[in-house]
């Protein structure tokens, strides 16, 4: 349908919203998926992007949990 977001749009905006964010504080890989879930962005464009952040060690699980 021509109203329905692009996969490229629908991670480009998953990822604005993950650097909006992280910038605000550290969070959880589950923290930023509910995030997204609650924008709607579909699982497997927020797994993929998720995925990238990770390996980019913009997320960090343990990190997290040394720092509280």
């Amino acid at each position: 349908m021509p109203n329905e977001p692009t996969v490229e749009k629908l991670e480009q905006r998953a990822k604005n919203v993950l650097l909006f964010q992280l910038s605000r504080s550290m969070k959880t890989r589950y923290q930023l998926s509910q995030i997204l879930k609650k924008r709607e962005i579909p699982e497997e464009v927020a797994e993929a992007v998720l995925d990238r952040f990770t390996e980019a060690q913009l997320i960090d699980d343990a990190a997290f949990a040394r720092a509280f």
